[in-house]
């Protein structure tokens, strides 16, 4: 009777804190730093997005951003996983605004890039 009551104790002590030593696992709260160096290269509707690969250890990818006045709404248009991303819906003969940010494989999101 004295073991299944200290199983019943011992039980959800480690459930809750795993077998780490007691501790609370670490969550991360931080945010990526936006992707920098941009470039685009305007194509036959379509525009080539390129960018320096963010240095942290736990990028998971990237976020396209486009809005047609630079202080409009940014509307997400699409992921990437490398530091590109081809847009395909660009019309030609228009001005787009584009902004990208990096993800993180906790969800973080950075800012948008300038």
């Amino acid at each position: 009777m004295k073991r299944i009551v200290t199983l019943f104790i011992a039980l959800p002590i480690l459930l809750l804190f795993g077998c780490d030593g007691g501790h609370a696992p670490d969550y991360d709260l931080t945010a990526p730093l936006p992707p920098v160096g941009i470039t685009s290269t305007s194509l036959d509707h379509a525009v080539e997005l390129r960018w320096i690969e963010n240095q942290e250890n736990d990028i998971s990818g990237y976020n396209v951003y486009v809005s047609t006045s630079f202080r409009g709404r940014y509307e997400l248009i699409g992921s990437a996983r490398i530091a590109s991303y081809v847009d395909r819906g660009a019309a030609n003969g228009n001005t787009y605004y584009y902004a990208v940010t990096a993800y993180d494989f906790s969800g973080n999101e950075s800012e948008l890039s300038r």
